[in-house]
């Protein structure tokens, strides 16, 4: 009697653990799942990038991304937030201008029309158009955005070298940052403090080996606006 309670008792134990172990392989499956979803939503191209032919119009219609801001943020005073992005408005046959009227950026947009005009060739020799997108938010409304103001997807959510490649994001340094001017000489600056990361493109990068370039508006040496600085990327946290 005492083995066959003991055989019983160890099945059971067997039981649980082959249980325990099937939901712990379930999780890390869900996990990786989830990490590989994130960092395929942080590689997802904009529109102007994923054309076959270099002349042809980018198809902005049906795509739903995010409010923001896909040109480097630069001025005499670090940019308030949230930060908010200007409503278009008609001014002419085919011409628009921003209005008063603004939304916040990092809302939730699917684009129902679009407004382009051709502007030109890039330096990589893809036509490049400008414009006008119509937008529904999330309440139901729709308003015209600029296309500069198109994000595919929510960029504040990726690793910061992905997320600088969709918009400027602001971010917090270290207590032991230590970044370099574009000189290549370190700077001393205030930590841990916040810096407005803009690009993945550096002037100086010395030995790191994720350089990412950012506007400190602290340190100054008696210039108004913010100087542009090199970080490792890799210390730096994303905070808007």
């Amino acid at each position: 009697m005492l083995i066959k309670l003991c055989y019983f008792s160890f099945t059971l134990f067997a039981l649980a653990a082959c249980d325990s172990g099937k939901q712990l392989q379930e999780a890390n499956f869900e996990k990786e799942v989830k990490t590989k979803i994130k960092l395929d939503k942080c590689d997802i191209k904009f529109p102007q990038e994923d054309i076959d032919d270099q002349h042809d119009e980018p198809n902005f219609i049906g795509l739903s991304g995010f409010t923001g801001i896909n040109t480097a943020i630069t001025g005499h005073s670090f940019p308030s937030e949230p930060w908010k992005i200007p409503v278009y408005v008609q001014s002419g046959p085919e011409n628009w201008v921003a209005s008063e009227k603004t939304i916040l950026a990092k809302s939730a947009i699917t684009v129902i029309d679009q407004k382009l005009k051709y502007t030109g060739f890039a330096s990589f020799k893809r036509a490049l158009y400008e414009g006008v997108l119509k937008v529904r938010l999330e309440n139901g409304s729709e308003v015209f955005i600029s296309t500069n103001n198109f994000i595919p997807t929510d960029w504040w959510n990726c690793p910061i070298l992905k997320a600088v490649r969709y918009s400027s994001v602001v971010a917090l340094t270290p207590n032991d940052a230590n970044p370099i001017d574009e000189n290549g000489d370190w700077v001393n600056i205030e930590k841990p403090t916040k810096v407005l990361c803009f690009t993945d493109i550096v002037t100086f990068q010395g030995n790191m080996e994720n350089p990412i370039a950012c506007y400190n508006y602290i340190y100054s040496h008696g210039r108004s606006e913010g100087v542009r600085l090199t970080f490792d990327a890799s210390t730096l946290q994303i905070i808007y």
